[in-house]
């Protein structure tokens, strides 16, 4: 007995008429021939790396990080954002909990000098290759 062979893609390759269902639906080429060229007109400039501004960093944007926290510290985090739900403050979340310890920190750290550029430079660089690195297609 001869073994069948499935061939999933044999449907989606091979076409029953030369002519596409869409082909129906095609403008007249005067009209393409009009929007193809005011595309031309109206295509703007494309930028390179070089043209472009830096962007300012906006300080209020939030950013995205993780941490990895002792599980009393996380305990602690939900018990607080549960009493202050619990007493009224129905909106208080985590993030909230982790902003204001945060912000106590540096009110008790006072004032902290900033680190040099050369290692903003290389933070930056390590952040743009991840970046780099999740946008590629992995199949």
């Amino acid at each position: 007995m001869e073994k069948k062979t499935t061939d999933l893609f044999r449907k989606a390759n091979t076409r029953r008429s030369e002519r596409h269902p869409l082909d129906n639906f095609k403008k007249d080429n005067n009209e393409e021939q009009e929007e193809q060229e005011e595309a031309v007109v109206n295509t703007p400039v494309r930028e390179t790396p070089k043209m472009r501004e830096p962007e300012p960093e906006v300080e209020d944007k939030p950013v995205r990080q993780s941490f990895l926290l002792d599980y009393e510290v996380m305990e602690k985090i939900k018990d607080i954002v549960y009493y202050e739900r619990r007493n009224g403050n129905f909106e208080y979340s985590q993030k909230d909990a982790i902003s204001d310890g945060i912000k106590a920190l540096i009110d008790s750290k006072g004032d902290v000098p900033q680190r040099p550029e050369a290692e903003r430079a290389k933070e930056k660089h390590r952040s743009d290759r991840i970046k780099k690195a999740k946008r590629k297609s992995r199949f």
